[in-house]
């Protein structure tokens, strides 16, 4: 999967939210935090992702 392409995981980790699905997006994202993915620079940046601040999977990802 390309990590600057449009179906990056964490983009499609978005739509797991939106429908309430925390743990999936968590584990998406701890995929592509794995792989490396240019994609997740805009954890720190983008409102969408306030849900998921709080959870303590994602300490690395928002620090």
């Amino acid at each position: 999967m390309n990590n600057r392409g449009p179906l990056c995981k964490v983009k499609a980790t978005l739509g797991d939210l939106a429908l309430g699905e925390n743990n999936t997006a968590l584990d998406l994202l701890e995929k592509a935090y794995q792989e490396r993915s240019e994609c997740l620079v805009v954890l720190k940046v983008q409102h969408e992702w306030d849900l998921l601040r709080a959870e303590p999977r994602t300490r690395w990802s928002f620090a």
